[in-house]
Protein backbone atom coordinates (compact mmCIF):
# COMPACT_ATOMS: atom_id res chain seq x y z
CA UNK A 1 0.00 0.00 0.00
CA UNK A 2 1.23 3.34 -0.82
CA UNK A 3 1.95 6.41 1.50
CA UNK A 4 -0.41 8.38 -0.67
CA UNK A 5 -3.46 6.00 0.12
CA UNK A 6 -2.17 5.68 3.86
CA UNK A 7 -2.74 9.24 4.38
CA UNK A 8 -6.33 9.33 2.08
CA UNK A 9 -7.82 6.39 4.48
CA UNK A 10 -6.50 8.25 7.89
CA UNK A 11 -7.91 11.60 6.35
CA UNK A 12 -11.56 9.36 5.76
CA UNK A 13 -11.24 7.79 8.98
CA UNK A 14 -10.53 11.33 11.10
CA UNK A 15 -13.54 12.81 8.68
CA UNK A 16 -16.19 9.37 9.30
CA UNK A 17 -15.37 9.88 13.09
CA UNK A 18 -15.58 13.39 13.34
CA UNK A 19 -19.57 12.83 12.70
CA UNK A 20 -20.26 10.15 14.76
CA UNK A 21 -19.57 10.13 18.69
CA UNK A 22 -17.43 7.95 20.76
CA UNK A 23 -19.68 4.63 20.42
CA UNK A 24 -17.20 1.97 19.49
CA UNK A 25 -17.30 1.29 15.33
CA UNK A 26 -18.15 -2.39 16.03
CA UNK A 27 -21.48 -1.22 17.68
CA UNK A 28 -22.32 0.98 15.12
CA UNK A 29 -26.22 -0.17 13.80
CA UNK A 30 -27.07 0.28 10.31
CA UNK A 31 -29.10 2.95 10.98
CA UNK A 32 -26.48 4.87 12.54
CA UNK A 33 -24.07 4.20 9.48
CA UNK A 34 -26.81 5.02 6.58
CA UNK A 35 -26.61 8.63 9.34
CA UNK A 36 -22.69 8.95 8.49
CA UNK A 37 -23.41 8.33 5.14
CA UNK A 38 -25.64 10.65 4.57
CA UNK A 39 -23.53 13.62 6.22
CA UNK A 40 -21.05 12.40 3.82
CA UNK A 41 -23.30 12.72 1.05
CA UNK A 42 -24.79 16.00 2.33
CA UNK A 43 -21.00 17.94 2.88
CA UNK A 44 -19.84 20.62 0.87
CA UNK A 45 -16.48 18.23 0.38
CA UNK A 46 -15.91 17.74 -3.22
CA UNK A 47 -17.19 14.47 -4.91
CA UNK A 48 -13.98 12.56 -5.08
CA UNK A 49 -13.41 13.51 -0.98
CA UNK A 50 -17.12 12.30 -0.30
CA UNK A 51 -16.49 8.72 -2.92
CA UNK A 52 -13.10 8.66 -0.57
CA UNK A 53 -14.51 9.19 2.57
CA UNK A 54 -17.73 6.39 1.73
CA UNK A 55 -15.37 3.57 0.51
CA UNK A 56 -13.20 4.00 3.49
CA UNK A 57 -16.43 3.86 5.79
CA UNK A 58 -17.13 0.51 4.16
CA UNK A 59 -13.62 -0.89 4.75
CA UNK A 60 -13.60 0.95 8.55
CA UNK A 61 -16.75 -0.51 10.09
CA UNK A 62 -16.00 -4.15 8.10
CA UNK A 63 -12.86 -4.42 9.86
CA UNK A 64 -14.10 -3.26 13.19
CA UNK A 65 -16.74 -5.53 12.88
CA UNK A 66 -14.73 -8.56 12.02
CA UNK A 67 -11.37 -8.01 12.23
CA UNK A 68 -10.70 -9.04 8.55
CA UNK A 69 -10.24 -7.06 5.49
CA UNK A 70 -13.11 -7.46 3.15
CA UNK A 71 -11.48 -9.13 -0.47
CA UNK A 72 -14.12 -9.68 -2.94
CA UNK A 73 -11.44 -11.84 -5.01
CA UNK A 74 -11.22 -14.12 -1.56
CA UNK A 75 -14.57 -14.55 -1.13
CA UNK A 76 -14.85 -11.56 1.85
CA UNK A 77 -17.52 -9.57 0.36
CA UNK A 78 -18.24 -6.32 2.81
CA UNK A 79 -21.02 -6.30 6.21
CA UNK A 80 -24.36 -5.89 4.76
CA UNK A 81 -24.80 -3.46 7.20
CA UNK A 82 -22.68 -0.84 4.93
Amino acid sequence: MSYGRIENYSGSAIRILQIKDDKKIEKWSKREIEQVHKAIADSAYENSVKKDTLTALKRLYHFAAHDEIAIKAKGIDYDPAV
